[in-house]
């Protein structure tokens, strides 16, 4: 929980209690509470002057951190952090210095050998360091003509061709077609109230939506930009009312409120972590979520303008 992952750093940062009171200005009794989980939803600028205390991020403190997923999947498979350390060929400082790294491109290249060495998905370190982006200007918004390679005579008709005329890049859609609903959208930045009002349909082969109900979502915001999902882009849901921590999912927020975010669970309380370190996390009591549904796929039009 947030409190003794905040005990455990100042007493690894050998500060007293009462030193942190003295540099950060809060309480002595509410800093007591906080470790002691009697208070357990503190602002963001308390979490800021903790944090700046103790050297550390404030996703360090919450559990959210790239070395927060680590310890906790080294922990659930019983091993060290030299032993994996010595299984990835990576040195064991790079591991000990990781919350304060300014990701590059093969930094990325290091969390997906990581995540396979402790067999877990390279997505959700990938978006934790991705957190420790500086915002960036990428400048005006593209046309999606420009990015993807695309031709304007595309034919609007299908025929039926041999399998020795289908291009090699080319996977033709065969079996049946099933309707998948289009469900009003739903902000992926700060919550409001979710609208399930059907806006469309998609017809999807069958194979793509087996196992359960599905139901496509619109996406309103710009939280999980690096998760690739941007505003206006179309989610695929599979109807779930649990997912893993790490993994992104549609939650109703106390009951009425709902966002699209990376789930973490922390000892009866669930964060919600936008992948756009400009959006803040939410912090809510397990029994104040309700998941709606994992994403399992992300779908835009290239013709678009988004």
């Amino acid at each position: 929980m947030l409190g003794d992952n905040i005990k455990k750093i100042r007493k690894l940062k050998k500060i007293s209690i009462n030193k942190m009171s003295e540099i950060t200005g809060i309480s002595l009794g509410y800093l007591s509470q906080l470790e002691n989980n009697l208070s357990s939803n503190p602002t963001q600028v308390v979490l800021d002057k903790i944090a700046d205390t103790l050297g550390v991020s404030r996703d360090r403190l919450t559990g959210a951190s790239v070395t927060c997923f680590i310890e906790d999947r080294l922990n659930l498979l019983n091993m060290t952090l030299e032993e994996l350390s010595e299984k990835t060929k990576i040195p064991i400082d790079f591991f000990k210095e990781l919350d304060n790294v300014q990701p590059m491109g093969n930094h990325y290249e290091l969390m997906d050998r990581i995540a396979y060495a402790l067999n877990m998905h390279p997505g959700i370190l990938r978006a934790a360091l991705a957190r420790q982006e500086p915002p960036a200007y990428d400048g005006p918004p593209t046309d999606p003509k420009e990015d993807f390679d695309y031709k304007e005579d595309f034919p609007q008709t299908i025929t039926t061709v041999r399998e020795s005329e289908v291009p090699y890049n080319i996977t033709p859609i065969t079996g049946r077609l099933v309707t998948v609903p289009i469900l009003g959208k739903i902000p992926a930045g700060i919550p409001v109230e979710a609208t399930e009002n059907i806006i469309g349909y998609v017809d999807v082969p069958e194979s793509k939506v087996r196992n359960g109900s599905y139901f496509y979502l619109q996406v309103q915001g710009d939280s999980m930009i690096n998760s690739g999902i941007k505003n206006g882009y179309q989610v695929l849901v599979r109807r779930q009312d649990d997912v893993e921590s790490g993994e992104i999912a549609v939650v109703r927020v106390n009951s009425h409120d709902a966002t699209l975010k990376r789930v973490k669970k922390i000892d009866g309380q669930v964060i919600l972590y936008p992948d756009n370190p400009a959006y803040e996390p939410i912090i809510i009591k397990e029994e104040g979520a309700e998941f709606i549904g994992k994403v399992v796929k992300v779908e835009f039009d290239p013709n678009k303008k988004y």
